[in-house]
């Protein structure tokens, strides 16, 4: 254990997941023989006097319902006397963390698949599990002729209230989302909103995949401040069917549109790091600058979830 500033004190069952979180973390590794001793021993580390616990570290979790809806203020209450804390569970890692902390994501759910299609009537509600977040005054949110549409206000300007707002109602954490998009009128602005810390879809922080007339583009808020991260000359002709893929994974968010009887192209048109790391997702419709109601069609939306997984997400550096 020769370099090693601390040994590990096991809290509760080490289960496979920290294990091979452990091992993956470059020197971290030794520390696993620790964990082994320890919890020969029975665990715990009760009793341990405070310049013992200093060479310690200890394990933090969240509850199960706030592992549910994660957040960097629900985590359990950070263990105190110990040289480290490993915080086990979702992003975000502990808004109480300390540089010596750190963060393992917790086991990786297995990737799950749901794909929605507009089979209902003309003038039904889009089915679930979307939701309908937004609705301005002359716009709509409803199926016609097999596809789901979402129609703005006719204010213009690109204010939030003007747009039509739909959230998808399954919580994801990393995702990929394929969909069919078609303009119906000539000048929206649609947009797959990947993360977003409001559920209405009007983030003040989160990520935004845009698509107009001519631009595909990704774009972030960050306390309010809206930054174009890349951009991208798209083809969009009114009426004809175009694809779009959208990937977040972890601190990544990439995207890419092309014809939808063209085969799919193998490089992201924009790609670029983000801050937001969970938050809601959906799509949203909007009027652009100039006024009038316009009007989005989508179809064949497949949202693949790839939430958790295993690895530090930050913190110190085990051993010497």
């Amino acid at each position: 254990m020769a370099g090693l500033p601390f040994r590990v004190v096991v809290w509760e069952r080490i289960d496979d997941a920290v294990e091979y979180a452990v091992l993956n973390t470059g020197k971290a590794r030794h520390a696993i023989q620790s964990m082994i001793d320890l919890a020969g021993q029975g665990g715990g580390g009760g009793g341990l006097s405070g310049a013992a616990k200093t060479e310690l570290v200890a394990v933090r979790r969240r509850t199960a319902a706030a592992e549910a809806a994660p957040s960097a203020d629900n985590w359990g209450p950070r263990p105190t006397g110990y040289g480290a804390v490993i915080a086990i569970g979702a992003r975000p890692a502990p808004a109480d963390a300390q540089p010596e902390d750190l963060h393992m994501l917790a086991p990786p759910a297995a990737p799950s698949t749901a794909t929605t299609t507009f089979t209902l009537p003309d003038g039904a509600a889009w089915p679930t599990p979307w939701v309908v977040e937004r609705v301005p005054a002359g716009g709509g949110a409803t199926i016609v002729s097999g596809m789901g549409r979402l129609t703005s206000g006719s204010v213009g300007g690109g204010s939030n209230a003007d747009t039509a707002a739909v959230r998808y109602g399954v919580d994801v954490v990393d995702s990929d989302v394929l969909l069919t998009w078609r303009r119906v009128t000539a000048d929206p602005v649609a947009a797959y909103v990947a993360r977003s810390d409001s559920a209405t879809l009007a983030p003040q922080n989160g990520v935004v995949v845009e698509v107009t007339a001519a631009t595909l583009r990704l774009v972030e808020y960050t306390a309010g401040t809206r930054t174009v991260l890349a951009s991208s000359p798209i083809p969009s002709d009114t009426g004809v069917d175009y694809r779009l893929r959208v990937s977040m994974s972890e601190q990544t968010a990439s995207a890419r549109v092309w014809a939808a009887a063209d085969p799919e192209p193998v490089d992201w048109a924009v790609t670029g790091a983000v801050q937001a790391s969970v938050g809601y997702q959906g799509l949203i419709v909007g009027s652009g600058a100039g006024a009038g109601a316009q009007t989005v069609a989508f179809d064949d939306i497949t949202i693949t979830s790839n939430s958790g997984g295993y690895g530090a997400a930050y913190g110190v550096a085990y051993g010497g």
